[in-house]
């Protein structure tokens, strides 16, 4: 069962400029990453990953909320794709929204939501995912679209 809004991920070509315009609406950098991690490549179908730079941001208003969070990520290395491919895989890395996110109660919970999925003929655009965070935390994750084509993400990330 989901328990929460995750995020909304928007894949930016500026970082920098894209900050200032959240700045603008009322939201904060919350978290700040620079992700070299190779799995998180492999997340995104991104052969010979290098470097995304990204940003969590949430209403400067929001303190009570943990979630959801806006997630700004600029693929540095090798850098976001221009529209216009033809390539359906590569919206993961094509500019605007990426994706919405939604938080299970458990890894076990992502694992069994999963499963079910699978066992009712679903296709998935990333599978059942296991890695760490970029704080080191265990996660698990899968993607999918729903009817209109809307990537959506189901992921839990463990406490510390």
């Amino acid at each position: 069962m989901l328990d929460d809004y995750y995020m909304i991920n928007i894949n930016v070509a500026d970082l920098e400029r894209s900050i200032a315009f959240y700045n603008s609406l009322g939201f904060e950098v919350i978290l700040d990453m620079d992700v070299t991690d190779p799995t998180v490549g492999d997340t995104y179908g991104v052969d010979e990953f290098r470097l995304i730079k990204a940003v969590w941001m949430r209403l400067a208003t929001a303190h009570n909320h943990r979630w959801p969070v806006l997630d700004l990520v600029q693929f540095v290395d090798p850098p976001v794709l221009q529209d216009g491919s033809d390539d359906a895989m590569d919206f993961r890395r094509r500019r605007g929204l990426s994706r919405i996110s939604f938080r299970a109660g458990s890894i076990d919970e992502v694992v069994a939501m999963h499963d079910r999925l699978l066992a009712d003929g679903t296709q998935f655009l990333v599978p059942l995912t296991r890695r760490a965070d970029p704080t080191g935390r265990p996660l698990a994750l899968f993607w999918l679209r729903d009817p209109d084509g809307t990537v959506v993400e189901v992921l839990h990330v463990a406490a510390r």
